[in-house]
């Protein structure tokens, strides 16, 4: 009789297995790729929970080469200023196309209001503790789907008169919990361009290379005297903005003379401009009288 051949069980990996394995080996060269994990702090004890935080970063070397620290902190702004300051940031989500994007949507505002009341709940005590060669990071979670996570993760600091504002990741989709944990740890790296800002009065943004194999994080630079100030900034060309965009609500309705001059006295007391600009940015405000 013929012996037969023994069969011999060859493993081989699932679909999902060999799907969440790959994706495993892909974390952990993301992981090596971004190094140790940067040096950062709370703000306090309460101000952070597992789908949202403010801490304070060690800069970098390479973070940012043409706006190398030292930077302007610790710095003053009270929670109101923030408010107004973060209420004026829209972005488009950009449409998928062949090889490029298509196109953008209509704007929205870069932050939900919750966001808002949080962000400038915890960014003034931030400042007030941020150093030189820091800046403040945050990262923010949201869960339209059980096992979806919507992460938006940033950074910001201040640079003489001019507040940079970084948005490293928006609105980015996440299924793998592995992602999440590194975009919570590392919230200045950038995993992909879904949004573009849109420019406002007082503010400057430089634009992503979206040809880069890298994804570059999205950069504002907000001119934030003068958007307190109340007085009017460069104008936003009609090309930038789509037929049906609409402004912001709170530059619906102008603030009144009485609280341009209170906004402009606080700046004085704490030391954010000189008593020279102070009195010629008040006779600008009485002149409208």
């Amino acid at each position: 009789m013929k012996a037969q051949t023994p069969i011999r069980l060859t493993p081989r990996l699932s679909g999902n297995f060999r799907f969440l394995f790959l994706s495993f080996l892909l974390i952990l060269v993301q992981q090596s790729c971004l190094g140790p994990l940067p040096s950062s702090r709370p703000v306090c004890g309460n101000c952070e929970d597992q789908n949202r935080f403010v801490r304070i970063e060690k800069v970098n070397a390479d973070f940012l080469p043409d706006v190398p620290p030292p930077f302007s902190h610790p710095f003053k702004l009270n929670q109101n200023e923030w408010t107004v300051i973060l209420s004026t940031i829209y972005v488009q989500q950009l449409k998928p196309g062949f090889l490029i994007w298509g196109g953008k949507e209509n704007k929205e505002p870069a932050f939900t209001e919750e966001e808002i009341q949080y962000l400038s709940m915890i960014l003034p005590q931030a400042f007030e503790q941020a150093q030189p060669d820091e800046i403040v990071v945050y990262a923010l979670s949201q869960s339209p789907l059980s096992n979806i996570f919507k992460i938006s993760t940033g950074g910001l600091f201040v640079k003489h008169e001019d507040l940079h504002i970084v948005l490293s990741n928006h609105r980015y989709a996440v299924s793998l919990p592995g992602i999440r944990e590194m975009l919570w740890e590392h919230p200045l790296h950038s995993e992909g361009i879904l949004y573009d800002l849109v420019k406002g009065d007082h503010q400057t943004i430089q634009k992503p290379n979206l040809f880069e194999i890298q994804p570059t994080s999205l950069r504002m630079t907000i001119a934030y005297k003068g958007l307190l100030f109340g007085t009017q900034g460069p104008s936003t060309p009609d090309s930038e903005l789509p037929v049906s965009a609409s402004p912001p609500d709170h530059q619906s309705a102008e603030r009144s003379i009485e609280d341009n001059l209170a906004i402009l006295n606080r700046l004085r007391t704490q030391g954010l401009i000189t008593e020279e600009e102070f009195q010629q940015k008040k006779k600008e405000l009485l002149d409208r009288l």
